[in-house]
């Protein structure tokens, strides 16, 4: 049931630990209660302000 909902809301797993994780608003950067830090849009490793997929527009999600 959890997936499903989780398929539904369309939230994302965290790449370090594969707990669900929920962002409504803001910024794509997540850090995920492991501490692991992440891009919401891709998945990716946050690294120094940045993933990578979005470096150069930074995204804001519920605008």
């Amino acid at each position: 049931m959890a997936v499903a909902l989780a398929k539904k809301k369309k939230w994302r797993k965290c790449p370090n630990c594969n707990f669900f994780v929920e962002k409504a608003e803001g910024c794509v950067h997540i850090t995920c209660r492991s501490k692991y830090e992440f891009c919401y849009m891709c998945g990716a490793k946050w690294s120094h302000s940045h993933c990578g997929c979005r470096r150069q527009n930074r995204v804001n999600i519920g605008n």
